[in-house]
């Protein structure tokens, strides 16, 4: 049991949650989070007569009835407020206690659906309520801005439906700029907020309609209206997709299904559900849908889908330097390896493998490694002893988180106009984390059902031990100080991968 109080001049308040009395936690103008059902709030060293006062915003005020004791009993989740004793003395002015947020069970759980509809002035967002918490929601809707992170403080649009699931629309937005969003859910607790979404308006100036190839890539939410239903193996594709991963294989397989399902059938057409078709084709089409998105603007710049959100940057050709680069500062330990000499050395006679064909490939092979995370969990792997899952994922997704510290670490000590140009972009700034984050949460959960240089070992996920060390070395850490990314640090990883 705690006691809790705060003192403001002459007068304390102590809260004692109905059980036998003990430690004294001192507090000031904070929030208490009782689990219990009831607490009794108390006033001492005071002169005067009180009247507790209750308010649902901490700024408007009311006096709670017979409530002039010194002791306040609050009982139950309608009880959540602010509070605060009111002193009086004759015809002195009345003095306040500090106030105190006094919360009985949780916020409520609410996730971000889709955003879809965009044109060049409105969207529509899609969420739900997963969990209402300890008591009745209040209020629901979503908030937007232009940076991310927006809060109901800012731009608020409030849901009118009773439902779980419900739908927001958005105007007088501004054309071609780019928005970020969440949904938002508020009971007498407090507020909690879902996925934060990104999308970016059409640009009026460039022609483009709702019905264009590009508008419907560029839309955040699942382009099911795509998918060919008469045709067998789309529609087995699209429920096996959807069951399996829907938060990355299934959008990329209903932005462009006929690549998709090309992909599946080029890599093993007998069952295209399998885990070597489907990682393979959610690793190509999603890069053909960055080379579409790219040709949606006229100045190509870069673009990236990357798990439902898309990323515009300033990076067009030639203005970042040959990914080459990385050999510059990457160990001569890691040079021994297929993809760094496909994908390193090979960029010496490719002048278009800059930065974005870097960026592209680690978002692509992240979603790769998320899909074999997926499958490997699913239980669907087939009974084949030794079967690795490393192809075009795992390792790959550390081979080139590898590749994308020693770029930036080039970039920095030989190539600083590209660099600026890449760490004065807000949303590749965006990207980067985004992804890095990612990419620590499959370690995470893929561990331990990793091994390290491939062990022959029933369903495992493949990784070199090398590079794994490598990317969560201090060393190159430092690239991602360097311009704020936050991660892990290596100790983190030294009772799992290292040890």
């Amino acid at each position: 049991m705690k006691t809790l109080y705060s003192i403001i001049l002459f007068c304390s308040i102590f809260i004692y949650p109905q059980s036998a009395f003990s430690q004294i936690l001192i507090t000031k103008n904070d929030t208490i989070q009782l689990l219990q059902d009831s607490a009794i709030l108390t006033v001492n060293d005071y002169r005067g007569q009180i009247q507790w006062q209750q308010s649902a915003d901490s700024v408007s005020w009311q006096d709670i009835l017979n409530a002039q004791q010194e002791n306040l009993l609050l009982t139950g989740i309608d009880s959540s407020g602010y509070y605060r004793a009111k002193i009086t003395e004759g015809t002195c002015n009345p003095a306040y206690s500090d106030v105190l947020r006094i919360v009985f069970g949780e916020t409520p759980k609410v996730a971000t659906m889709f955003v879809l509809n965009i044109t060049s002035s409105s969207a529509i967002c899609e969420g739900e309520i997963v969990d209402s918490g300890s008591q009745l929601v209040t209020e629901k809707g979503v908030v937007w801005g232009t940076d991310p992170n927006p809060t109901i403080k800012q731009n608020k649009i409030i849901a009118d439906n009773t439902e779980l699931e419900f739908q927001v629309i958005l105007e007088e937005l501004e054309s071609y700029k780019t928005y970020y969003i969440r949904t938002f859910a508020t009971n007498l607790s407090g507020t909690s907020y879902g996925e934060e979404k990104i999308f970016t308006t059409y640009n009026t100036n460039q022609g483009w309609d709702d019905d264009s190839d590009c508008c419907r890539l560029k839309y955040a939410h699942l382009a099911i209206e795509s998918v060919d239903y008469t045709n067998d193996k789309y529609r087995l594709l699209h429920d096996f997709l959807f069951e399996l991963d829907r938060k990355y294989a299934y959008h990329v397989f209903t932005r462009n299904p006929g690549d998709f399902l090309m992909w599946c059938e080029m890599v093993e057409p007998e069952n295209i559900t399998s885990r070597h078709a489907l990682i393979g084709a959610t690793h190509e089409t999603n890069h053909m849908i960055n080379s579409d998105l790219r040709r949606c603007s006229p100045y190509l710049n870069q673009k990236y889908l990357s798990f439902d959100n898309i990323y515009e940057t300033e990076l067009s050709v030639g203005k970042t330097a040959n990914y080459s680069i990385v050999e510059e500062t990457i160990s001569e330990i890691l040079k021994n390896h297929s993809r760094y000499t496909t994908y390193i050395e090979g960029a010496k006679n490719s002048n278009g493998n800059d930065f974005r064909a870097l960026m592209d490939e680690l978002n692509s092979y992240i979603g790769s490694a998320w899909l074999d995370l997926k499958f490997f969990k699913s239980g669907l792997l087939p009974e084949i002893q030794g079967y690795t899952i490393n192809d075009g994922g795992l390792g790959g997704m550390v081979n080139f988180m590898v590749y994308l510290e020693c770029y930036l670490m080039s970039a920095r000590l030989n190539y600083l106009e590209t660099y600026q140009k890449i760490i004065e972009q807000e949303v590749m700034l965006k990207l980067i984390q985004d992804l890095w984050s990612k990419a620590e949460e499959i370690l995470e959960l893929s561990y331990p059902h990793t091994t390290i240089s491939g062990t022959n070992a029933s369903y495992r996920m493949d990784i070199d031990l090398d590079y794994f060390k490598a990317v969560f070395s201090n060393e190159l850490l430092n690239e991602l100080d360097q311009i704020g990314i936050l991660h892990k640090p290596s100790s983190y990883w030294s009772d799992t991968y290292m040890k």
